[in-house]
């Protein structure tokens, strides 16, 4: 799951996330992390993982890779 949603990450602000340890895939890292491209993001996600998150939720993936795969992991399981 971790490697969908870094492929995702990378498609959707055109960088190559494999290459870039977990703690640097965060907004303040990536140029194209700003408000639409977190919008773009979280629609993705919740096509991809056939999940809908909370208002709450999606505040606090701006924290990052590792929240976004937090929250996924409660909502899958």
């Amino acid at each position: 799951m971790e490697n969908e949603i870094k492929k995702l990450i990378g498609k959707i602000f055109d960088i190559d996330v494999l290459n870039i340890s977990e703690d640097k895939i965060v907004p303040d890292n990536i140029e194209k992390w700003d408000s639409m491209g977190h919008l773009n993001l979280i629609t993705s996600l919740e096509e991809d993982f056939s999940i809908e998150f909370e208002p709450e939720e999606i505040v606090e993936m701006l924290n990052g890779f590792k929240e976004i795969v937090k929250i996924i992991n409660q909502k899958i399981n």
